[in-house]
């Protein structure tokens, strides 16, 4: 896929309800292809799973704004227009039933996806529009890392 290429970090502390530790956000004009994500626990790992979930959403939270980082010499003088933020503190309005994944991932392990070409998660051509990527437990508060890689 050609394109600018970023790379987004997002946390969030692992709650029994879900809570979004990154968002990307696409516009009106453009989209953002996500490409990779990483899912890990930042504490000391103990034997238990987190739920981590990617859903669709309509209005962007109220987030920690993140500035993009370029992952190529291509882009490294240039800003992305994808939208970006973590550790929400107000949720984004979820689309229900519009999971993109649902993984549970033991908090001793690290966890990647990668996109097969053409199959790439793609954000909504839509203002406001995007993907949250978030985690629940029914006990855990654990502190919880994802990233994202995307094109636009």
């Amino acid at each position: 896929m050609a394109g600018r290429t970023f790379a987004a970090v997002g946390d969030q502390t692992t709650t029994a309800a879900f809570l979004t530790a990154l968002e990307i956000e696409g516009s009106a004009t453009h989209t953002a292809a996500i490409i990779y994500v990483s899912f890990s626990c930042a504490d000391d790992a103990i034997d238990f799973q987190i739920n981590w979930q990617m859903q669709r959403f309509t209005a962007f939270g109220t987030t920690t704004d993140i500035t993009p980082t370029p992952l190529g010499p291509e882009t490294s003088a240039v800003a992305a227009v994808t939208n970006a933020g973590s550790n929400a503190t107000i949720e984004p309005t979820l689309t229900a039933n519009e999971f993109l994944m649902d993984i549970n991932v033991n908090t001793r392990s690290f966890q990647q996806w990668y996109a097969q070409p053409g199959r790439e998660m793609m954000t909504e051509l839509a203002a406001g529009d995007g993907i949250a990527i978030g985690t629940l437990h029914a006990s855990s508060t654990a502190d919880v890392v994802t990233t994202v890689h995307f094109v636009e």
